[in-house]
């Protein structure tokens, strides 16, 4: 049964990720085929394990150029006034109302 490819076509072999290897330390990996190994390095037995990759960090984004102003909630002058009546009725209200019409 062919495997589907969820990832890369081309990824870069590594005894790290391989699915034949055991992670001995950051830097080592116990190959069954050519015993203790650098991380970094590969043969042709190469088969990729998508769990035993660690995707690279991220940065993180920089919020420096924000204000206090960009983070707070004020409601402009185009809102309408929070003690007026909503224009919409609530749902219980409609539901209310139609049970009252098919009674009559």
């Amino acid at each position: 049964m062919d495997a589907v490819m969820l990832f890369r076509e081309e990824i870069e072999p590594r005894c790290a990720y391989c699915r034949h290897g055991e992670p001995l330390s950051e830097e080592s990996v116990l190959c069954p085929k050519k015993g203790v190994v650098d991380a970094g390095g590969h043969c042709r037995s190469f088969v990729y394990d998508p769990f035993r990759r660690t995707p690279p960090v991220q940065a993180a984004p920089d919020f420096s150029h924000l204000k206090d102003e960009d983070f707070s909630l004020e409601i402009g002058e185009d809102a309408p006034p929070e003690d007026g009546e909503p224009e919409h009725a609530a749902p219980e209200d409609t539901a209310a109302e139609n049970a009252a019409s098919e009674g009559d």
